[in-house]
């Protein structure tokens, strides 16, 4: 057993401080939290301690294509099949992929990462590219992949048998687009996920959201609701209708601020989905615009929320705090092992320095954490027990 003392932990999914407490960790949990100190204890000297990041919505596959799309669409840039995005993945090697993926987990370990939900490109190669690159990091991959087939280059046996390949080896499906492959298809896809995650991109671009209305006589919400996804992506353009409706069926979102922005896309109220009740985590979404840095995409979200609404109380900096953490967790079906520290689960926590600038004369922890502190601030980093980072210094280069 592992001890770390002098630990001043933001405890529970609340993240409620609790002071000068020793983190007790055996076979990769968490099995006490208390006030006794030990003669073999890693001393923190009074670091807060939070849990580990949770990463709710990412690409990793473009993560050799970083800053190829600037200044694009996100029509041009990423939708399938003619964005420049799908372009590169489609001349790259196997071998290439692999290594710019292995690249890109690495950089969300040094950034604090202990779960990642990929939205995979590319059938069961592209769910095989990564699972290979993740072999002997730390960090927990949720691989939610899509169908390489679409409706006019398969049979409907076809389809079904590439679906039931892919749900063999991945843990659900993350579909790009509402529009991605016909209403009849996307509910084969919810009905053969069972119990396995099945979310979808939606209201990201205004454009999809007029043409959702214009067809079908509804919003992307409404359409998503009906096919009972576990959670949407994005959101970034809703009305109080969808809100509520998303509140009525308890669907988590998960929003992703920094690469909205970067995109011309808008931005979600998330100020207005924390009054409404719905639960929402954070994600860096695609590689290829946006590091993953859920310290920077806290910030950002903090800080333009308050801005746009001219409102500098809108909400709460814990809630930005909780969202790359609990809320994350929660929206991917994770948080009873990960998102909080808590007794039985897993070892998953940042030891942020209490010593570093950005918390010197700090009289609010938590703004703190969400507006100024980054990576470079971490002094330990363990997952699931596994010390990722020691006294500042990276261990998996």
């Amino acid at each position: 057993m592992k001890s770390y003392k002098n630990a001043n932990v933001f405890y529970g999914k609340n993240l409620e401080l609790v002071k000068g407490k020793t983190i007790l960790v055996d076979q990769g949990r968490i099995q006490g939290i208390t006030d006794e100190q030990f003669e073999n204890s890693i001393d923190l000297h009074g670091d807060y301690v939070i849990p580990a990041f949770v990463n709710a919505h990412c690409h990793l596959g473009d993560t050799g294509a970083k800053e190829l799309g600037v200044g694009l669409t996100l029509e041009e840039a990423v939708v399938y099949p003619n964005g420049l995005k799908h372009k590169y993945l489609a001349k790259i090697t196997s071998e290439e992929l692999t290594e710019a993926v292995r690249d890109g987990l690495k950089e969300m370990l040094k950034n604090g990462i202990i779960l990642a939900a990929d939205y995979r490109e590319g059938g069961l190669a592209g769910i095989q590219a990564v699972r290979q690159a993740q072999k002997g990091l730390p960090i927990h991959v949720m691989e939610l992949g899509r169908p390489a087939l679409t409706n006019a280059d398969s049979t409907e046996e076809e389809f079904e048998k590439e679906i039931r390949s892919i749900l063999e080896v991945s843990d659900g499906f993350g579909m790009g687009q509402i529009y991605a492959v016909s209403k009849e298809r996307m509910k084969k896809i919810r009905s053969l996920c069972g119990d396995k995650i099945f979310s979808i991109h939606i209201a990201e671009g205004r454009s999809d959201c007029e043409k959702s209305k214009r067809e079908y006589n509804q919003s992307e919400v409404e359409r998503a609701a009906e096919l009972e996804t576990d959670f949407m992506v994005h959101l970034t353009h809703t009305d109080d209708h969808d809100k509520e409706l998303l509140v009525k069926k308890k669907i988590p979102i998960v929003c992703c601020p920094r690469t909205n922005l970067i995109l011309g896309d808008g931005f979600p109220e998330l100020d207005i989905f924390t009054r409404f009740g719905i639960t929402w985590g954070l994600g860096s979404d695609n590689m290829m615009f946006t590091s993953p840095d859920l310290f920077r995409e806290m910030d950002t979200a903090s800080r333009v929320i308050r801005g746009l609404g001219e409102k500098p109380d809108c909400m709460d900096f814990r809630e930005c705090l909780k969202a790359a953490t609990w809320s994350g967790a929660k929206s991917l079906k994770q948080d009873s092992e990960l998102g909080s520290i808590e007794e039985g689960k897993l070892a998953s926590f940042l030891a942020i320095r209490s010593g570093s600038w950005n918390l010197k004369h700090s009289h609010n922890v938590i703004s703190s954490i969400v507006h100024r502190v980054g990576p470079e601030d971490i002094d330990y980093f363990l997952a699931d027990g596994t010390e990722v980072i020691r006294k500042g210094e990276f261990l998996f280069e």
